[in-house]
């Protein structure tokens, strides 16, 4: 668990374009890369943006926690591993 959270804040300090009046396109593209950069497949990275716009309505909200982040970056639906 602490390697998620460790992830998930070098993640967010990562993308350090922070926006304060919605997802822009270039957060949007930020997060691609930086999950990218993490070596997520791409199509993992889709799946996982799709989550985090869902889930937050700015990147700066994304990036106030940590914890509910580390849970869509660990999220299975996301990735080609099966479900237990």
């Amino acid at each position: 668990m602490k390697h998620i959270f460790k992830t998930s804040i070098i993640f967010a300090t990562t993308v350090l374009f922070v926006s304060c009046g919605g997802w822009t396109d270039k957060d949007k593209k930020d997060f691609m890369v930086s999950c990218e950069n993490m070596k997520y497949e791409k199509e993992q990275c889709s799946c996982m943006l799709e989550k985090v716009l869902a889930e937050f309505s700015t990147f700066d909200d994304m990036q106030n926690d940590q914890e509910k982040m580390a849970g869509i970056l660990t999220d299975k639906s996301c990735s080609n591993e099966k479900e237990d």
